[in-house]
């Protein structure tokens, strides 16, 4: 058997509840449909339960269908997929709908168990859909957050060179050096390395895999008065830098690609 479909009708036309009901029946859709006959009905059965899907009439007692839409969507209320349905002539009407939120109209001269089967089943999925986006969403957030905590806690210096090596990010670990990440952004890879023309290219590198840089030594400069001044303005490290890509690792290990080099990441560590 199939889905267990929850079907909210607002209308306000009891003939008109019993012909979708019956339609839904001959389309051969498995439902409880639940009934409200008015606007203040609507919102209350909608705030209250868990629906499949609502299909919204526009002449209503207390209101029409369009304050209904803008409250119950845009103040906080239900994320159940609407269908709007409008008499003949109605077309403005249903565009302005569809602008408010609901995901689809069905005219009433048109309606036949096949299309409310059909229009129905669309609407569920591309809720079910937005949904999904809005979750990845959501968790991609959460992870970069994650992500962004674990990146300004450690001790090590991350940052980022852009295709032109200048520093485009530094975490805060960059205040060792006597540094406010801020004061770095924009700035030229020598502004926190004491590096030669001929070294450069290790660290500010494009390579990636077993190819990019590992260990490479190299001279941090520090400011006097940072925790890790000692007397001179140069401290030990070494540091791993992997070229950035528009694309996959192994599709830029691909000498003929379409692709385009957007900035290294470097993971540094000081030598003490």
């Amino acid at each position: 058997m199939d889905k267990l479909l929850k079907i909210l009708i607002i209308d306000d036309d009891r003939s008109f509840r019993k012909i979708v009901t019956r339609m839904m029946g001959r389309a051969g859709l498995n439902v409880e449909v639940t009934e409200a006959i008015n606007c203040a009905e609507g919102v209350e059965k909608l705030n209250n339960n868990i629906f499949d899907c609502a299909l919204l009439d526009y002449q209503l007692p207390d209101a029409n269908g369009i304050h209904l839409l803008q409250e119950i969507l845009h103040f906080g209320g239900t994320s159940t997929p609407i269908i709007f349905v409008t008499g003949k002539g109605d077309e403005m009407i249903a565009a302005q709908a569809l602008k408010t939120g609901a995901l689809d109209y069905i005219p009433k001269e048109k309606l036949s168990p096949e299309l409310l089967s059909q229009c129905i089943h669309n609407v569920i999925k591309v809720h079910d859909l937005e949904l999904r986006a809005n979750q990845a969403e959501y968790l991609l957030v959460e992870t970069e957050k994650h992500y962004k905590r674990i990146v300004e806690t450690i001790s090590e210096i991350i940052f980022q060179l852009d295709p032109s090596r200048n520093i485009s990010f530094i975490n805060s670990s960059a205040r060792s050096l006597g540094f406010e990440p801020e004061e770095l952004m924009g700035k030229p890879l020598s502004t926190i390395l004491d590096i030669t023309n001929d070294h450069l290219p290790k660290v500010a590198t494009g390579r990636i895999g077993t190819r990019a840089t590992f260990n490479f030594d190299v001279m941090f400069k520090v400011k006097k008065g940072s925790p890790l001044w000692s007397e001179t303005a140069f401290l030990p490290g070494q540091i791993d830098s992997y070229g950035l890509w528009n694309v996959s690792e192994e599709l830029a290990s691909i000498k003929d690609i379409d692709k385009e080099f957007q900035g290294t990441l470097c993971l540094g560590r000081f030598i003490r």
